[in-house]
């Protein structure tokens, strides 16, 4: 009988808790049996959107993303140190105004620089400044520039402190006449490639690692695993900033040379089915050399994840399966077709997929952030990490501390009363910053110190040739095109302006008539 009270009284607190949970609307780092560490509560961090993390040799963390203070387009910035302790939210790079969205990334150098790149404007711009007094603005050395006109960019500093920038856009020969794009896709964005060995003071370059006509690159992004190779990975096809042309498969290049030189694109093309083609893929590397895949399909009858490996660096890949127990957000979900999936492989070979969606295809009110976890050729049942109901989570990114401590940053709308994500400027709730943390497995596991450097802070960009380079650069004689261009940015300004035009004509036509009749 005592037992009995016993469970009962454990089912009634557990039934409780989680009664308590959707009284105040957030739910996460549900308590599990399987002897995976829970997640801290969490931290919101501040206003914005598009997140950027990265972890130091000491085991601080250093967070960037995109804000919006007085109207002025920024970049915040917030530390936390290995301590736990967090600095203040701070603007540290002001790139204007008018709402370019401000993609960015972060990367920290075995000295204790941070790197920072980002999107100004249509620019990419590059900048750095000391990681301990990084919160301060006047810590940052003047902005340079690396590109002219582009959206996504993405950065890492590898083992030997070299700099490697990847950012879609437009390459050395290329301006907004000179585009080579066809009509099918007009003005898309082309990937291209930049590396710095002497902390941003000089840059190569712009290499097209993806230069495909009536096709745009999205998502792209760049790390180095493990082994030392350097991968880049990228969705090719729909150009989402410009609007045209459509999903047709995810790639993947990787450099066994630092940057220097690149294999040729390993294409996935989901198994080439008619009528669907993959898009947010997502590489990595484990521990064992293998690479692993993972992409849904851009088919609005299509919301489940899936996999492929290959053991033979991308030549052959098993046949794509699902895996079981995840549903993502539907395509036709605007927010969507603008998220990403994030794959990591932890120091224990263990690899994390952190995705948005829901285990349950027929519910429309629990899409969440889930962890699944790869162990031993495995997939564990997908763990929800987060839920608000009256915020939808997006944009997961991940950083690995030095005692494989994870640390996950993203981002959330506020869901109206209809249901659907916000993201109007003029709502400065609507958009918010998150962070939340899990123990590591390698406790005892030191942290190493800073090496000291003579070096200075980047002076302004002088590019360099890359050399070698496995493509020699054309000239391409610039030409006229029939296209305007009309971008996500200038979407909304464009469309008020189309308005008062239209008005100003039937205004006219009105006057017309009543003279007329006079």
């Amino acid at each position: 009988m005592l037992l009995r009270l016993s469970a009962f009284s454990t089912r009634l607190v557990l039934l409780l808790a989680g009664g308590l949970l959707l009284v105040t609307g957030v739910a996460y780092s549900q308590s599990n049996t399987t002897g995976i560490a829970n997640w801290s509560t969490p931290l919101k961090l501040g206003d914005g959107w598009w997140n950027s993390i990265a972890v130091d040799r000491e085991g601080n963390v250093q967070v960037g993303w995109y804000g919006d203070v007085n109207n002025m387009d920024v970049l915040l910035y917030a530390r936390r140190s290995y301590s736990g302790e967090w600095t203040e939210t701070n603007d540290v790079i002001v790139t204007g105004q008018g709402g370019m969205t401000v993609r960015n990334a972060v990367a920290v150098g075995s000295d204790g620089t941070l790197y920072a790149a980002l999107r100004a404007g249509t620019s990419h711009e590059f900048a750095s400044a000391y990681s301990t007094i990084a919160s301060n603005a006047q810590s940052w050395g003047t902005p340079v520039i690396l590109s002219g006109n582009g959206y996504y960019i993405d950065m890492t500093v590898d083992r030997n402190n070299v700099l490697h920038v990847v950012y879609s856009g437009y390459g050395p020969d290329k301006d907004i006449q000179g585009n080579t794009e066809t009509a099918l896709c007009a003005f898309c964005f082309d990937l291209y490639y930049m590396r710095s060995t002497d902390s941003g003071r000089s840059w190569t370059i712009p290499y097209s690692l993806s230069d495909l006509a009536d096709s745009g690159s999205d998502r792209i992004k760049i790390w180095e695993a493990a082994s030392g190779r350097l991968y880049v990975s990228w969705d090719e096809g729909l150009d989402w900033y410009v609007g045209r042309g459509i999903p047709t498969d995810v790639r993947l290049r990787y450099s066994d040379d630092s940057g220097l030189t690149w294999s040729e694109p390993i294409i996935l093309d989901g198994g080439d089915s008619p009528g669907k083609r993959p898009f947010q893929g997502a590489f990595t590397e484990l521990l064992d050399g293998r690479l692993m895949a993972v992409w849904r399909y851009a088919s609005p009858g299509e919301s489940q994840v899936y996999y492929q490996i290959s053991a033979d660096d991308g030549l052959t890949w098993s046949i794509p399966e699902i895996i079981e127990g995840f549903y993502g957000r539907s395509y036709t979900d605007s927010s969507s077709t603008l998220d990403h999936m994030a794959l990591e492989t932890d120091y224990m070979g263990i690899v994390h997929l952190f995705v948005v969606g829901q285990t349950d295809p027929t519910s429309a009110l629990n899409v969440s952030l889930y962890q699944i976890e790869y162990r031993q050729d495995l997939w564990i049942p997908p763990r929800r990490v987060f839920y608000d109901s009256e915020r939808r989570p997006e944009w997961p990114e991940v950083a690995f501390g030095v005692q494989n401590d994870i640390n996950l940053t993203f981002f959330t709308r506020k869901i109206s009363a209809e249901g659907l994500a916000k993201d109007d400027r003029s709502d400065t709730v609507a958009l918010e910053i998150w962070y939340m943390h899990r123990d590591g497995s390698l406790l005892n596991r030191p942290t190493q110190a800073f090496e000291p450097t003579e070096t200075p802070l980047p002076t302004p960009t002088v590019f360099q040739k890359l050399d070698p380079t496995t493509t020699p650069f054309p000239t391409l004689e610039p030409r006229e095109s029939s296209f305007s261009l009309v971008t996500r940015d200038t979407y909304a300004i464009e469309t008020v302006l189309g308005g008062v035009f239209a008005a100003g004509l039937f205004c006219l036509a009105i006057i017309v008539v009543v003279r007329l009749r006079r």
